[in-house]
């Protein structure tokens, strides 16, 4: 039997196809806490109670999860004794229907989580950006209020040369007229 006290590189270790039921020997919480939580679900939906149906997800040591989430494990269906078994040779996890179902209601109120948490990541990127459009906004408002700024001093400093101007030449005027008096 493989190690099981690291189900990552159990699961690893089944993607290699070295020992395709290494992932079997996780029990039913640690495949939940890997994430292998769509089987759980196809399998409650998969099992109609037709042993000819029941058979093609893997009476006996079959290998399921190729055609559904790319997940594969061993499972057996005992229709008599209306259990779920996941298994390999060495170890056995049992699950009945019910217990099935409860496993994948607690999927679905993780995956109602999941998208809740997703739903609120959504709507607070929506706001950061309303938040930097508003700031982008003020930003190009600012922008404009210093090109008018900029605007009124060149104005000023163009009253301010010509009055510099006028000044001179008054200056000089008075000079003018100081010398012929004192003349």
């Amino acid at each position: 039997m493989s190690d099981t006290s690291n189900p990552e590189l159990i699961y690893n270790h089944d993607k290699r196809q070295d020992n395709p039921d290494a992932i079997l020997d996780m029990s039913l919480e640690d495949i939940l806490r890997l994430g292998l939580t769509s089987p759980v679900e196809d399998i409650e939906d998969d099992l109609s109670g037709d042993p000819a149906v029941d058979n093609e997800i893997g009476s006996g040591s079959g290998v399921w999860g190729d055609n559904h989430s790319g997940d594969r494990f061993v499972c057996n269906n005992d229709d008599e004794d209306n259990e779920l078994v996941i298994s390999n040779e060495d170890q056995h996890q049992y699950a009945t229907r019910a217990e099935v179902h409860i496993l994948s209601e607690y999927v679905g109120q993780l995956r109602d989580i999941n998208n809740s948490r997703f739903d609120y990541l959504f709507d607070r990127e929506a706001d950061q950006q309303q938040q930097l459009k508003a700031l982008e906004n003020l930003l190009t408002a600012q922008q404009q209020e210093i090109e008018q700024y900029k605007k009124v001093l060149a104005d000023f400093q163009h009253r301010m040369n010509k009055q510099l101007d006028l000044i001179s030449k008054q200056a000089a005027q008075i000079l003018q007229l100081e010398k012929r008096l004192s003349e």
